[in-house]
């Protein structure tokens, strides 16, 4: 394949991306992370980070400040306890729930 041809596709993908709404642009782009995440789990696991200790030390350079993952780890944790103490059913109800607890957190001064 020609770079020419190369810049045409990624411009017809560019294009396309740009015509979503933000919720349609962010399932993509947390869609393309997810499956970038599976692949380098495989990656470091094949290059020899196999303990869970190596593998958080992996995964935390040059990632988030202690801040910023605290606060996601506080919002992980009152959305599975929201989710469980509520025994909420459905994909529908369960995201309302993440985007409600979510709302929150994501407004803090970090």
């Amino acid at each position: 394949m020609t770079n020419f041809l190369r810049l045409g596709i990624w411009l017809k993908v560019a294009d396309h991306f740009n015509q979503l709404d933000e919720d349609r642009r962010r399932l993509v782009v947390r869609g393309d992370i997810k499956q970038w995440n599976q692949l380098l789990v495989e990656m470091a696991h094949d290059a020899g980070v196999i303990s869970n200790e190596e593998f958080a030390i992996f995964q935390n350079v040059g990632y988030m400040g202690s801040t910023e993952l605290i606060a996601n780890l506080f919002r992980i944790s009152q959305t599975e306890e929201k989710l469980r103490k509520d025994r909420v059913e459905g994909a529908e109800n369960a995201t309302s729930i993440h985007y409600n607890v979510n709302v929150p957190v994501s407004t803090w001064p970090i």
